[in-house]
């Protein structure tokens, strides 16, 4: 599903036109970027949590020529499904 696909889905199961549907889900997911970069955790019960973890810096080698090169650290960006979520998927 991309973001056009799920602007509609969004847009049907709410009844209301597709730019309002698309200013909701941008503005969800503004709203999540913004809280993540700030370093926030941020939770939805049943669903699952969005967070940022710091990945170390680590050694990797280049596929091509087997040289090992240093990855830098870095921060990511991280989704954990809640337990409702895992149990309905797994149905």
């Amino acid at each position: 599903m991309n973001n056009a696909e799920l602007v509609n889905a969004v847009a049907r199961k709410l009844n209301v036109p597709f730019y309002v549907a698309e200013k909701s889900v941008s503005v969800l997911l503004d709203t999540i970027t913004e809280e993540l970069v700030k370093g926030t955790k941020i939770k939805f019960v049943d669903f699952g949590s969005f967070e940022v973890v710091r990945r170390a810096p680590r050694k990797g080698h280049n596929p091509r020529t087997g040289e090992e090169i240093l990855i830098p650290a870095c921060n990511e960006p991280v989704f954990k499904p809640g337990k409702a979520l895992k149990e309905l998927i797994n149905k």
